[in-house]
This record gives C-alpha cells, structure tokens and sequence, in this order.
C-alpha cells in the first residue's frame, strides 16, 4: 500500500521513501524512451511546493553554469531557479483561483 504525503510516497512494505517529483521523472524517461536518438531528452519535475526532483535540478544548474558562462554573470542559475519559482507560485495561485465559488457575497 502507498500512500501520498506532502510530495512523499511512502510504502508501507518497505519503508522506502521516493520524492514524487523524482517518480514522475522516472515515469516521464520511461515514456519517451522510444524518442529518436537525434533528441536529447531530459525529464523535469516539479512538485507544487517546489520540490524539485534530482535530474531536474541537476539539468536546471547545468544549463544555469552554461549561460552563465555565455553572459558573464554568475546570477544566472540563481535567476533561472527564481523564473521557475514564481512560475509555479503564479502556477499555484491560479489553481486556488479556480476554486473558489463564482459569486461571492459583498461583505
């Protein structure tokens, strides 16, 4: 039996504890393992409390260091990580948007 708990799945058969976010990396490389080898594929995964899975972080500061190095500003993972922050905070907002009723009462 797992179980699902703030970005964790837990199973109870083993106690072994996997990030979700690096599940839905697995699943997405198993997907697309049929894609051409003219594409380079890398999974991202982000879960809605920004946890990131460890090939998504390891390729987000990768490609951070390379456009660094093409600028010349040593910010720029930090700002790519920051882009992606407020994408999924604008992300999060929306979906609580959406879940509120329509017609709301003036107080």
């Amino acid at each position: 039996m797992s179980v699902c708990c703030f970005g964790v799945i837990m199973n109870n058969n083993n106690n072994n504890k996997t990030p979700v976010a690096d599940m839905a990396a697995t699943r997405k490389t198993e997907k697309y393992l049929t894609l051409s080898s003219a594409y380079r594929f890398e999974p991202t995964a982000v879960e809605n409390l920004g946890v990131f899975s460890s090939t998504t972080l390891k390729f987000i500061s990768e490609l951070g260091h390379r456009i660094c190095v093409h600028t010349g500003d040593a910010r720029e993972t930090s700002y790519l990580f920051q882009r992606i922050s407020i994408m999924l905070q604008r992300f999060n907002s929306m979906l609580l948007h959406d879940t509120l009723p329509v017609d709301l009462p003036d107080l």
